[in-house]
């Protein structure tokens, strides 16, 4: 309805481009192909602008297009999103060096924030209240600031198709440590000490694991 502020999105922008680059080699008509290849290009440059944030290192949340709850807080802008920067980073939304600065910016809030690994999801999580639902109502919880490693491992793919193998082995390490402890299954989401949240078998989780090791870490 009218209710909800209009946003958009550095997570849902960023997997634009890639499938019309995909797309653009296969339509029929000569027209086709340059109107999606221009579509994608337009995105990565309006992407560039609006939402990559030089001063900070990393890519903002969202731009908004109707004004935010005040309970969000006046700089939004201060908040890393985990997922939307890691996609950025593999999709090659991200120049070199906007990648670079992200796995360093992950790095050091997870250092900060006395995190167990890099699926640090949102660095500084919203404070309590903020949000009413039960599961997102604390710091630290679900994907209010919870790991997960749905977002971390594509990082790590990032970092190791990047040429940043030695941290992406660091962080693959962490999260596989982390597991591990935490008993049998590939859990949905951790809390901030990496004790086992939600589902014992998340198929997302595993995949993106899957893709970073194989992918990733070995480059198959």
């Amino acid at each position: 309805d009218e209710k909800p502020p209009r946003t958009l999105s550095l997570y849902t922008n960023v997997m634009a481009p890639p499938p019309l680059e995909c797309l653009a080699p296969h339509a029929r008509e000569p027209k086709d192909k340059e109107r999606l290849a221009l579509r994608a290009g337009a995105l990565r440059e309006r992407i560039d602008a609006h939402f990559w944030m030089e001063e900070r290192g990393f890519f903002r949340i969202r731009k908004t297009l109707d004004p935010t709850p005040q309970a969000f807080g006046r700089d939004e802008d201060s908040r890393f999103a985990l997922g939307g920067n890691a996609l950025a980073a593999l999709l090659g939304i991200a120049s070199d060096a906007q990648a670079a600065a992200i796995f360093e910016t992950a790095e050091r809030l997870r250092v900060a924030n006395n995190l167990s690994t890099i699926s640090t999801t949102l660095i500084p999580p919203y404070e309590a209240g903020v949000f009413q639902h039960p599961a997102m109502r604390e710091p630290f919880q679900y994907q209010n600031g919870g790991q997960w490693d749905w977002f971390g491992a594509p990082l790590v793919q990032a970092e190791f198709e990047r040429g940043h193998s030695d941290r992406a082995r660091a962080h693959l390490d962490q999260i596989v440590a982390r597991i591990l402890r935490a008993g049998p299954g590939i859990h949905e989401w951790y809390a901030q000490d990496g004790s086992p949240k939600g589902s014992g078998a998340y198929a997302a989780a595993a995949a993106a694991l899957h893709n970073a090791i194989v992918q990733g870490l070995l480059g198959v």
